[in-house]
């Protein structure tokens, strides 16, 4: 066995289907949209350019409490993963050496 606990297995594969999925969708999405709006109609080209014009009058100021809010969520984020690093690190270790064996888990409730 390669000593991969089947969860990690579980779990990488569902990151990967379902990152997968998703770039497929939205990039589907994209392009339908995009094709669309590239029609040569007088009411598609007025959306186009409406749509156009509200995102470059966008300003960041309106906005900066929700940049911030999800700068911080990334920020515990990113903290949280490298917390869990090294705990998985210490497991595989221990379990290497023999200080922790899988009958140990049935006796912990």
């Amino acid at each position: 066995m390669t000593g991969a606990d089947i969860f990690d297995v579980y779990r990488m594969t569902l990151a990967i289907v379902f990152g997968c999925y998703a770039v497929v969708r939205t990039a589907h999405f994209v392009w339908h949209w995009q094709a669309d709006t590239q029609r040569a109609g007088r009411h598609e080209a007025l959306l186009r350019r409406f749509l156009l014009t509200s995102l470059l009058r966008t300003r960041l100021r309106r906005f900066w409490f929700d940049v911030v809010q999800i700068a911080v969520l990334l920020a515990v984020f990113a903290y949280l993963v490298r917390l869990q690093s090294p705990a998985r690190d210490e497991i595989a270790s221990a379990r290497s050496v023999g200080v922790v064996s899988p009958s140990d888990r049935q006796a912990i409730p």
